[in-house]
C-alpha cells in the first residue's frame, strides 16, 4: 500500500481540520478520496491514542460536562430495518473552564450508562478535588457519588434565556441572561456562570459545526468514521487552535505543552501510533 509523504499528510490535515470537505480537499491537494478517508481514520485513532496517554494527573479545579446531539445516523446500516434508532448519537465531553482543555469525550446515547462512562473517565484523569457542573442535564447521581464523592463538588446549572419577540429575528437563538445552580454533592461555588461563559468551551461544536469536523464525516454513514473525525478535531482544538480568551492553546494553558503545535506535530503523532502497532 502506498504511503503518503509527511508534507502531503500535513497539508491534507490542515485543510480537513479547518473544515474543508473531503471532496474540496481532494480538489485542492490532488489526493484521492480513499486516501483522504484513510488519513482521517488513522489520524483520528492516533489522536485518541495520544490524548488518552497525555491527559493524566490533571490539576483541574473545575470540570463542566455537556452532551450535544452530534450525528445524523439515519442512513446507518440497520436504521431502516429498525435495529438502530436514527439520530440518537450524542457527543459527551468534559471541559476545564479555566484552560478550555477538553480532556475527555466520546459518542454515545444520552442516558445514565453514558454518564457512567464520562464520569469514570474524568475521574481517572484528575489528581485533586474538582467542582463538577452539568448544564441542564442531571447525570446519574449514583455514578457521580461512586468514583468521585470524596473528591467532588457537583451542581446542576439551569440556564435562563430572554424571550425573543416573534417579529424580531425568529430564527435567532435566545439571549442567555444567567443561570440557576442546584447543589447535588459537596459544596460547589454559589455563583452560576453566564450562558456565554458556559457555552464558550463548546462553541466549536455547537455554534460552528461546519468548521468543527470534516463535513464529509459529519453526515458519515459509519459511526466509527465520525468518532475518528471527532478525535482529530479535539487534537487540533487542544494543541493547535489559539483560544482568543487565553491567547494560547488549551494544552499550553494546562501546562501539557510549552508551545503551539503545527500540523507536522500531528503527523509525528500519527507516525508514533503507526510504529506502536
Amino acid at each position: 500500500m502506498n504511503k503518503l509523504s509527511r508534507a502531503a499528510r500535513a497539508q491534507a490535515l490542515q485543510w480537513l481540520c479547518k473544515g474543508t470537505s473531503i471532496k474540496a480537499t481532494n480538489r485542492r491537494t490532488g489526493l484521492s478520496m480513499t486516501a483522504l478517508l484513510r488519513l482521517v481514520g488513522d489520524s483520528g485513532r492516533a489522536a485518541s491514542w495520544y490524548q488518552d496517554r497525555v491527559f493524566r494527573h490533571l490539576n483541574s479545579k473545575k470540570i463542566e460536562i455537556n452532551a450535544l446531539w452530534g450525528f445524523k445516523d439515519r442512513n446507518v446500516p440497520g436504521a431502516k430495518k429498525g435495529r438502530v434508532r436514527p439520530g440518537n448519537v450524542w457527543v459527551w465531553f468534559a471541559t476545564d473552564p479555566r484552560t478550555k482543555l477538553v480532556p475527555s469525550w466520546f459518542l454515545a446515547r444520552q442516558d445514565a450508562a453514558s454518564a457512567v462512562v464520562i464520569i469514570n473517565d474524568v475521574a481517572a484523569r484528575l489528581s485533586g478535588r474538582v467542582q463538577l457542573s452539568s448544564y441542564g442535564q442531571r447525570l446519574a447521581l449514583e455514578t457521580v457519588k461512586a468514583p468521585l464523592e470524596a473528591n467532588i463538588d457537583y451542581a446542576i446549572v439551569a440556564m435562563l434565556y430572554a424571550e425573543n419577540a416573534k417579529s424580531e429575528e425568529p430564527y435567532r437563538s435566545a439571549l442567555g441572561i444567567g443561570g440557576q445552580k442546584r447543589r447535588i454533592v459537596g459544596n460547589p461555588g454559589a455563583k452560576p456562570r453566564s450562558k456565554a461563559s458556559a457555552d464558550g468551551s463548546s462553541v466549536t461544536l455547537e455554534m460552528r459545526p461546519p468548521s468543527s469536523l470534516p463535513k464529509a464525516s459529519t453526515f458519515e454513514k459509519r459511526l466509527a468514521n465520525h468518532a475518528n473525525a471527532l478525535a482529530l478535531h479535539f487534537l487540533h482544538y487542544n494543541f493547535i487552535r489559539i483560544h482568543k480568551g487565553l491567547r494560547s492553546t488549551p494544552a499550553m494553558a494546562a501546562g501539557i505543552t510549552s508551545r503551539r503545535w503545527k500540523f507536522n506535530d500531528i503527523v509525528d503523532v500519527l507516525e508514533a501510533w503507526e510504529a506502536a502497532g
